[in-house]
């Protein structure tokens, strides 16, 4: 009687071992994939602070966004503090565009506070929700791909519904990224400040995207793979550096804390680069300061050079 070869020990042992493979190689996709739907669908920020709460007058708006979702958004018409005067007719608005999992109101960095500046110098103020973000409809975040196309939306609503003839955009974090993609194409638009903008994503996720979803960095590629599937939409069809390259005549103020811990602070310097052939580029690199808090760090010196750029002074050699 032959002996039956097919469940020798070394057989069962390399059975074994190639089913621990297979099953931590699956183990290890789904948790990339729970990673990168974590990523593209953070939860939605509350409101904790509104307009009226620091003396602004406003008005909410809902603007459709081109996904068929509705934004919220408030609209700061420039006035006095406190409300002591009636608000002060301007033509000058600037949008704001907020950062990932933050909101309209964007208490992180005390944005109303900073907008509360900017009205007092005869600038109204629009912030606004991303779909999928605080009180807007929808779900999700893609990174720039959709959010793109939803501030030149917006950028259109102002111009159309509040007669705005000077548009600028201010954006923090991932919301600069947007703003900087947004304007370098967008005719309205003639300012940009860029506060903590990455100067290209790829270069981002491949080695921080583990920053957003608080897991190990071996993680990272596989779920930088996947987004795309769960967000429905492209990572890397822009970039900031590749938009400020191609646009014309515009006006960027780059802004970068000289200690930001999430993107490289080296960024500010390649954005300001790229973006000096064509447009009039003002650079500020902030000491001691995190990612997006220069506000926070230097109100004072942030509020009197953001002013000044946007009344077209020069901000440089100080």
């Amino acid at each position: 009687m032959k002996k039956n070869k097919a469940f020798t020990p070394l057989k069962a042992i390399l059975i074994i071992a190639a089913s621990v493979v297979v099953a931590g190689a699956v183990i290890f996709a789904v948790i990339a994939a729970v990673i990168a739907g974590m990523v593209v669908n953070p939860p939605k920020a509350g409101m904790t602070t509104f307009p009226d709460e620091l003396g602004l007058q406003y008005e909410f708006c809902e603007i459709p966004a081109p996904n068929g979702e509705v934004m919220a958004a408030w609209f700061i018409s420039a006035q006095k503090r406190n409300g002591e005067d009636l608000p002060v007719p301007s033509e000058k608005t600037v949008v704001f565009s907020h950062d990932y999992k933050s909101n309209k109101d964007m208490e992180e960095i005390n944005a109303l506070y900073y907008a509360r500046y900017l009205c007092e110098a005869g600038y109204n103020v629009l912030t606004f929700d991303y779909s999928g973000s605080g009180s807007s409809t929808g779900k999700g975040y893609t990174f720039g791909d959709r959010e793109v196309e939803e501030l030149n939306a917006v950028v259109n609503y102002v111009k159309e519904n509040y007669k705005s003839s000077e548009i600028s955009l201010c954006g923090w974090g991932f919301g600069a990224a947007t703003a900087i993609m947004a304007g370098a194409d967008n005719p309205d638009v003639c300012n940009i400040i860029s506060d903590g903008s990455y100067s290209d994503l790829r270069d981002f996720f491949s080695s921080g995207l583990h920053h957003l979803s608080g897991t190990p960095e071996f993680f990272n590629i596989t779920s930088e793979m996947l987004i795309p599937l769960f967000s429905g939409h492209p990572l890397y069809s822009d970039s900031p550096v590749e938009a400020v390259k191609r646009a014309e005549g515009k006006r960027f103020f780059f802004i970068q804390g000289q200690s930001d811990d999430l993107f490289s602070p080296d960024s500010v310097l390649t954005l300001s680069a790229a973006a000096s052939a064509q447009n009039e580029v003002e650079t500020w690199q902030v000491p001691g300061t995190n990612h997006i808090y220069s506000f926070k760090t230097d109100e004072e010196n942030y509020v009197d050079r953001t002013i000044r750029f946007l009344n077209g002074e020069s901000v440089s050699g100080e």
